[in-house]
């Protein structure tokens, strides 16, 4: 096996720039951020310089990368960066030795927009010529790389997540387009549009770390797109035109969305910053948070959140409702660069839901909670609480808040939508405001009816809240879930796999292991179909070992030959 260590040899050039891209690209100020492996001009330059090499170009860096590769023509290509690979470990300490090699790839995945779209064969039109592979060889390296593309991704993917994101969350996945997924998904979109579309997430007021179902993302894009003007760059306008690259920007903005935290200001070196020459908004949005406890007595605690991490030494609010005077609050760092209430019992539960809620910082800075009737709760994993929310979402577990007036066509709706075993607290828990009804673990599966079914009548505009954005939804809920930023559980206690859509009649479920930590699965992968437009699946009675898993789920038609992809949700098990 060649080693990275051997002093004198060509390797010496490639591990200048793998470590260089590594603490470029994975800096530890990336830390809960989503990581892309996208080498830009200005990122190109300081990983260069890093590297000991100021002033070099991406034609060194895929020179040292070429220099390291086998012989083309005897599909061993890439057999010393798999024998190194497989020879490292995590614990030294040191990155993944596949970096600077996955960077071409992804140069070559950027050099696509030039090209006849998001077909593999476009991919690899682009690849050889960076590899200096001639066309007699191409069929072979396309084999040999085809061959060990999920070894090596899967390296950098279990590296970031082992490390729970501190040196930023992973990216490279392929919900479709097996090999060449991964690399085009890291240089598809560009990280001034990735600004843009947490813009856009910021706009529909969706909350961070969110799921939304391919299909749906894909409509909002549409929209999102068709603007005048749009707010996306004329290279995403113009790449969006094919169909291919349509999947594998919806693909992309799905998993921006599912790691994203709203954040004033993005130092991190290597990625952009956010809006440097906007000013930060005055006025900003308050959002209630809930926690039920159910020991020793059942008790509900209502506090208020913030986004937006305050300044040191900026820690008092001063409150301003209709029912209080001024007054000073203290407030403490929570996940997710925002802020909670440092004593949540200072404030009046019933006034923080009925009145308007004003708090201003000493800096000026203004947070604003206007009164709604219906207040619904999603759960927060960075949290392990209740976040206020605009709408519950398809299958996620929920609470929900209710003025007494509306308690009645609730729940006849939750009848109507939610999976049977909800809760209507008729004896309210300790905290809970007066005048208030608490619903709790509400899952809703199915959109709101057009009308009450005992009235005849529409519903109530509050209740809105329970009308779902999305058509169809794939999530991992329940079970014990580990601590940290990227998602585990306990294989001692798996969660749930719950799939709503609106009008599927059939749900394929293929669960593929791609990372064995203890015992092979088997048969893998394991494959279910079933019917109707909403399924769930406990996750612990196929006593899935110890691993990183991929569940994809497709949804069709109840004759159809091949339904449509629906979502991919990744599983992560550790005992």
């Amino acid at each position: 096996m060649l080693g990275l260590d051997a002093p004198g040899t060509k390797w010496v050039a490639y591990r200048q720039w793998n470590t260089a891209l590594a603490d470029v690209v994975y800096a530890p100020e990336a830390a809960g951020l989503p990581a892309y492996l996208d080498l830009e001009d200005t990122v190109l330059d300081r990983v260069a310089e890093r590297a000991g090499r100021p002033g070099a170009g991406r034609d060194e860096l895929i020179a040292a990368v070429r220099a390291t590769l086998g012989p083309p023509d005897r599909q061993q290509v890439f057999a010393a960066h798999r024998a190194q690979l497989r020879a490292w470990r995590a614990a030294s300490g040191q990155p993944p030795p596949v970096i600077a090699l996955l960077s071409v790839l992804c140069l070559a995945a950027e050099d696509m927009h030039s090209g006849a779209g998001m077909a593999a064969h476009n991919y690899y039109d682009r690849l050889m010529p960076l590899l200096k592979v001639a066309e007699a060889d191409k069929a072979r390296v396309v084999s040999a790389y085809r061959d060990c593309s999920h070894e090596l991704w899967g390296g950098l993917n279990s590296w970031l997540e082992d490390l729970q994101g501190e040196r930023g969350l992973p990216t490279a996945y392929s919900f479709s387009h097996e090999h060449i997924g991964p690399p085009v998904s890291q240089a598809l979109v560009r990280d001034v549009d990735r600004g843009k579309l947490e813009e856009l997430f910021i706009e529909l007021g969706l909350p961070q770390r969110a799921r939304m179902s391919p299909p749906d993302m894909r409509d909002v894009l549409e929209q999102w797109m068709a603007r005048r003007p749009s707010p996306a760059s004329n290279g995403l306008r113009a790449t969006w035109r094919s169909e291919s690259a349509r999947e594998r920007i919806t693909e992309v903005a799905c998993q921006l969305l599912a790691a994203w935290e709203p954040r004033d200001h993005d130092a991190t070196p290597g990625r952009r910053v956010a809006h440097p020459t906007r000013p930060t908004p005055r006025v900003r949005t308050v959002l209630l948070m809930a926690e039920l406890a159910s020991f020793p007595v059942p008790h509900l605690q209502l506090g208020a959140l913030g986004s937006g991490g305050l300044a040191v030494g900026d820690l008092a609010l001063d409150i301003a409702q209709a029912t209080a005077s001024q007054a000073t609050l203290g407030t403490v760092a929570v996940p997710g660069d925002r802020w909670a209430l440092a004593d949540p019992a200072q404030l009046d539960p019933e006034s923080m839901l009925s009145a308007q809620l004003r708090l201003t910082t000493s800096i000026g800075t203004v947070y604003e909670r206007r009164p709604r009737r219906l207040v619904p709760f999603s759960r927060d994993d960075l949290l392990q609480a209740f976040v206020e929310d605009e709408r519950l979402s398809l299958g996620g577990t929920g609470l929900l808040l209710c003025h007494q007036e509306l308690a009645e066509p609730v729940e006849r709706a939750l009848t109507s939508t939610a999976r049977p075993g909800f809760q209507r607290w008729t004896e309210p828990p300790e905290g809970a405001p007066a005048r208030w009804v608490l619903f709790s673990d509400v899952q809703v599966l199915a959109p709101l009816p057009a009308t009450d079914p005992k009235t005849g009548r529409d519903w109530p505009d509050d209740l809105n809240a329970l009308q779902p954005l999305g058509t169809s939804q794939v999530l991992l809920e329940g079970g014990l879930q580990l601590p940290g930023r990227v998602r585990r559980w306990s294989s001692l206690a798996a969660p749930e796999l719950r799939i709503a859509t609106t009008d599927a009649q059939r749900l394929d479920i293929e669960i593929r292991q791609v990372r064995e930590l203890a015992d092979h699965l088997q048969p893998n992968p394991l494959r279910q179909t079933l019917t109707g437009p909403a399924a769930l699946l406990d996750l612990n009675v196929l006593a899935l070992p110890d691993g990183d898993y991929e569940i994809l789920v497709a949804a069709g038609a109840a004759g159809q030959a091949r339904p449509s992809t629906l979502d991919v949700a990744r599983l992560l098990t550790r005992n």
